[in-house]
């Protein structure tokens, strides 16, 4: 909102008419309210950020909750107006703010945030609630641990909204690794830490603990369960509006468990078609290719399940109507 005002006020002095108006106007300090809305797009930065429903998110509260900690001390190029703004900003970012056990677990499992020189207050908190969790579930499976049978698409990009967002990001990188032991950590966990691989800018974190489920087995299980968890909940709203262009008025016998998986397949269906299409030694490279050769729209038709009431022809109706809002 700063931001459009700003955009207009140098035509508002020509357009406005009301005398109490124009005083009111011209009592508004511009560089002052330049200050205001350079300080804020930070925040409206890392919202965007932290919104993304295509990666994982979760890892990137606490540095980015840091970071616009540190961003909000005030320096001496501030005007007393923006300075007594970041004053406040800062304290409230820090108290308001509240963080759970996973937010100071997952920014472990992005090995570019391990080391945690962002917020190293918090560093002992985030190692110990890891090796904590590493402890509780090794005692829990003390037999080898099975890891999954599912391949996964070898591609190790993901495409970020801009560039800028990336730089906030990779400011919050650590600087250098820390070979110290903490004490009572677990064999491990430290073993982690000790791995320099550092993640590029579009590199897929899930890619990245995928390839390493032999080698980091618990640390693999906590980042799946982890990493999945968003960071805000845009995506939720996202899949509110989905569902209300799907229920509309003329669909109004389509059932719940139908919306449902309608709604599944809508943000899965690329990885349901990688899934399917996916063939073990034992598959008959012929019955293969003829499989890979159905639709994915054909093969999402199994799993819609018809209500038991409706005459064949309803169904069939539906069916269409299905296939045509979410292909």
């Amino acid at each position: 909102m700063i931001y459009s005002f700003i955009t207009v006020y140098p035509e508002l002095s020509g357009v406005v008419k009301d005398p109490e108006q124009k005083h009111k106007l011209a009592a508004i300090d511009y560089d002052v309210l330049l200050e205001f809305s350079n300080y804020f797009k930070y925040f409206v930065k890392v919202t965007e950020v932290l919104s993304a429903d295509k990666h994982p998110t979760i890892h990137l509260v606490l540095p980015l909750k840091q970071w616009l900690i540190n961003l909000s001390k005030p320096n001496a190029h501030d005007s007393a107006a923006i300075a007594s703004l970041k004053k406040y900003m800062h304290r409230e970012i820090a108290s308001y703010w509240e963080l759970e056990d996973v937010h100071f677990m997952a920014v472990i499992l992005q090995p570019n945030f391990k080391y945690l020189h962002v917020c190293p207050a918090v560093k002992d908190k985030c190692y110990n609630l890891l090796n904590d969790e590493i402890e509780r579930r090794r005692a829990e499976s003390r037999s080898s641990y099975a890891s999954s049978s599912l391949s996964y698409p070898t591609t190790t990009s993901q495409q970020t909204t801009e560039e800028n967002d990336a730089d906030i990001i990779e400011s919050c990188f650590d600087l250098e690794q820390s070979q110290t032991r903490q004490q009572h950590m677990n064999d491990e966990f430290e073993s982690y830490l000790n791995e320099e691989t550092k993640l590029k800018r579009n590199d897929d974190l899930f890619q990245y603990w995928i390839q390493r489920q032999q080698k980091f087995p618990i640390l693999y299980s906590i980042a799946k369960d982890i990493l999945t968890i968003p960071a805000t909940n845009t995506c939720v709203e996202r899949l509110f509006s989905a569902s209300g262009a799907a229920a509309t008025e003329s669909r109004t016998r389509l059932s719940a468990d139908k919306l449902d998986k309608l709604m599944f397949l809508k943000k899965n269906h690329l990885a349901l078609k990688f899934i399917t299409n996916s063939t073990s030694p034992e598959t008959n490279t012929t019955a293969s290719a003829s499989y890979d050769e159905l639709s994915i729209n054909e093969r999402s038709k199994d799993l819609l399940d018809h209500q038991k009431n409706n005459t064949i022809e309803e169904q069939t109706d539906e069916a269409n109507n299905d296939d045509d809002y979410f292909f």
